[in-house]
């Protein structure tokens, strides 16, 4: 069943338990969008998971924090062939995650990590006892001979990658075993099924008072959905998930005193 949510709460403690919110306003979109990548050939069912399939975990949060702390709990674990696939539309805290995962990986909460809009990938290769990350951004890449200079098929085997916009990647070129997080920026009616009333009021308030305008802000509430594919993530996310929600209840406990 549906992992209990690990997640951070304006001014409420994290509860047991919680609805799924329908999100009905995408779902045929969508929906709309897998049939016809699947008929081109960019989906595979029984492999890619279906829009809205229900998630292994998935975090709602409030705060950036939240979307970094997740990030570096990932980080613990860095494992040659580990491949990440960050979905989302533009500002939804894609490169936010990749961020705070290679700055864990480095120890280095400062370090200045810069994304690869423009060179596409960005290398990481002097890290002392793991191997090296790569971080891709694949946002630009619109021919399939595009991806033909990145040589997949060798390069992912020895590196930990973090893929961002990975819908370039092709089925035949895609990892059989994978981490698949999904991450929506959602609205107050939204996450209605998820939190307390006065939770709801309060993001509501907020939305009404035009704080949440812009888009981009990193204070959004952002819903991140994630997705073993292949039976190696699978105990690998439950510690993940185990961690996240242990350290919730901790900063919960620490904020009350």
């Amino acid at each position: 069943g549906l992992r209990r949510l690990g997640f951070l709460r304006p001014r409420a403690p994290p509860s047991s338990t919680a609805r799924r919110a329908s999100f009905s306003k995408d779902a045929l979109s969508q929906y709309g969008e897998f049939v016809r990548d699947f008929l081109i050939g960019n989906k595979i069912l029984g492999t890619d998971p279906l829009p809205f399939e229900k998630p292994d975990f998935e975090v709602l949060s409030f705060t950036k924090e939240a979307t970094s702390r997740l990030a570096r709990i990932f980080a613990r674990n860095l494992t040659a062939g580990d491949v990440y696939y960050l979905r989302g539309e533009v500002g939804v805290g894609k490169s936010v995650f990749c961020r705070e995962f290679i700055r864990a990986a480095y120890e280095e909460p400062d370090m200045s990590v810069t994304s690869p809009t423009f060179m596409l990938m960005n290398v990481y290769d002097d890290l002392l006892d793991d191997p090296p990350i790569h971080h891709y951004d694949l946002y630009r890449v619109k021919r399939e001979e595009e991806m033909f200079r990145f040589n997949l098929d060798n390069t992912i085997p020895t590196a930990v990658n973090l893929i961002e916009w990975p819908e370039a990647i092709k089925p035949k070129w895609a990892p059989e075993e994978r981490m698949e997080i999904r991450i929506y920026s959602v609205t107050s009616d939204d996450i209605r099924g998820y939190v307390d009333e006065d939770v709801y009021q309060q993001v509501k308030a907020l939305e009404d008072s035009g704080e949440y305008d812009d888009p981009y802000d990193d204070s959004r509430p952002r819903l991140l959905r994630m997705y073993s594919v292949g039976r190696g993530w699978q105990s690998r996310l439950k510690e993940v998930a185990d961690a996240y929600e242990e350290e919730t209840v901790q900063r919960t406990v620490e904020s009350a005193h």
